[in-house]
């Protein structure tokens, strides 16, 4: 299972990168602009930036396959300490980076003296990290007075915390249907009262499992077509079998794809428009919350 697991992280790290690559240049020039900034003397810091970048230890938590390594200037490369918690993303690492320091260490017991640190940088880690205020501690330790953390977002949010905390309560993760403006402009399908669901960073939607259990079992006992795309999707947020990172990806890969998440989205629009009919009030229930990933990761 943990092989299974360390494959499908790294292939996501890997489907990250190729993702990243057509940006690379216009990243590189943002992440030397920050460090410059970030690194900028203070005024109770009498040390230049060029003096304090040569002092000290430059450490990166939870650098995965060394992405954010790619993008620094090669001025940093010599005097950074790669820290990752998988053994299997550190070799991953010293194969792309030969020249590379790179450790195997949890980010809540980094291998270092306290106040041994000048720099510590992040690429998109705290979304990942199981507990982000021990993580917050352990930086600090590390940081000598006046050290600066300096932790890098990309444009995107980590979607696997808010699905596992919404498996957890027994809800189903839906794509974001009622956000889909073909669907929204479409005279066929009736959305009034749904428009209250689109709020601003809103990305996710969800039902009780029970109640979506419910619709595909009447769905299957009507030889409806649309059970097996419903109870197929469902499947894999079933708790017993739930893996998150699995979830996550198919989630994801579902809703940036229009010509999977179209069909998907027209069947749940049409599904929760025939629901909310008045012949089937009281009959058949499908209760809905909408979720902000950005919120989750905040």
């Amino acid at each position: 299972m943990q092989t299974s697991r360390a494959a499908q992280e790294r292939r996501a790290l890997l489907s990250l990168g190729e993702k990243r690559r057509p940006f690379e240049a216009h990243l590189q020039r943002i992440v030397e602009a920050t460090l410059v900034w970030a690194l900028r003397p203070s005024r109770s810091d009498d040390q230049s930036c060029d003096e304090r970048g040569t002092l000290g230890r430059w450490v990166e938590v939870g650098s995965g396959l060394g992405d954010l390594r790619a993008l620094l200037p090669p001025k940093f490369l010599e005097r950074i300490v790669h820290t990752e918690l998988s053994p299997d993303l550190v070799r991953g690492l010293e194969r792309r980076y030969p020249s590379a320091s790179a450790v195997v260490a949890d980010v809540a017991a980094l291998p270092f003296d306290r106040e041994s640190g000048d720099v510590v940088l992040g690429l998109c880690a705290f979304d990942s990290f199981p507990d982000p205020d021990r993580a917050t501690t352990e930086i600090l330790r590390v940081l000598r007075q006046g050290g600066r953390f300096v932790h890098f977002l990309y444009a995107t949010t980590n979607i696997e915390p808010l699905l596992s905390e919404l498996v957890h309560r027994w809800r189903l993760p839906l794509p974001h249907f009622i956000a889909d403006m073909a669907l929204v402009q479409s005279e066929i399908v009736d959305i009034v009262g749904l428009k209250d669901f689109v709020r601003p960073y809103h990305d996710v939607l969800s039902v009780p499992f029970s109640q979506f259990q419910a619709v595909v079992a009447l769905l299957e006992s009507a030889r409806h077509p649309m059970a097996q795309l419903l109870g197929t999707y469902g499947s894999e947020f079933e708790e017993d079998s739930f893996d998150p990172l699995s979830a996550s990806r198919l989630f994801v890969a579902l809703t940036s794809d229009p010509a999977r998440c179209r069909p998907m989205n027209q069947a749940l629009m049409s599904l929760v428009s025939t629901i909310r009919q008045s012949s089937y009030e009281g009959r058949v229930r499908f209760d809905l919350s909408s979720h902000s990933s950005l919120a989750t990761f905040k």
